[in-house]
């Protein structure tokens, strides 16, 4: 692994970068404790063109954590997204959670107030051709507060699933990300894990999804 790289500006102070601290945390131990060479990056670095890309490429990914996605969305401008859209082409990776999945997609329907009233709004970068929808029926948004522990079905019978010897059934922890819901199937799609409604929920919206 020659490089990660992590898309935040972080200020434990302050949560107007539409990042969530704690995943940085989480991120930066995670990098430490498998002998990851990282490093952050905002917005303007990326627009500056701080990844490279092609033959100048300087990294193998670039990691996106979860907080706010229109934030990391807007903040990137026209050069950012363009610079970000060159490193992916080029071979670099994208690895997004919650808000940074989010920031991926083409379109975001989004059910704020878990009554099924999806509201549909572009983003920029586009590097999933779809639309990102969420969150889940049976853990609706409440302003973040209400975060827990979702099952998935794991795929066992997908090579990647299966080396790294995951079970057949997961929790995860949940705060709002998006189920997937391609336009056409992508080259070399592969779905690794599918949501699980529990027994009893009122609404299912997002069963079975990717």
């Amino acid at each position: 692994w020659p490089a990660l790289t992590t898309n935040f500006n972080w200020d434990p102070g302050t949560a107007d970068d539409g990042v969530w601290d704690e995943d940085v945390v989480a991120l930066q131990s995670i990098f430490t404790a498998y002998g990851f060479t990282w490093r952050k990056v905002d917005a303007a670095a990326i627009a500056r063109g701080a990844l490279g890309s092609g033959k100048g490429r300087r990294f193998r990914a670039i990691v996106e954590p979860g907080g706010w996605a229109y934030t990391r969305d807007s903040s990137l401008g026209y050069a950012g997204v363009t610079r970000l859209r060159s490193f992916v082409s080029s071979g670099g990776a994208y690895v997004g959670f919650c808000a940074g999945a989010w920031a991926a997609v083409s379109l975001a329907r989004w059910d704020y107030y878990g009554y099924g009233w999806f509201q549909s709004y572009p983003y920029n970068l586009r590097l999933f051709n779809g639309a990102g929808v969420g969150p889940f029926g049976w853990i609706p948004w409440n302003d973040g507060t209400n975060a827990n522990f979702a099952e998935a079905a794991i795929d066992t019978t997908n090579a990647t699933m299966r080396d790294a010897a995951m079970p057949a059934r997961t929790r995860f922890l949940y705060g709002g990300g998006p189920w997937f819901e391609p336009s056409g199937k992508p080259a070399g799609w592969e779905v690794w894990a599918r949501a699980v409604a529990p027994p009893g929920a009122l609404s299912r919206a997002g069963e079975g999804k990717p």
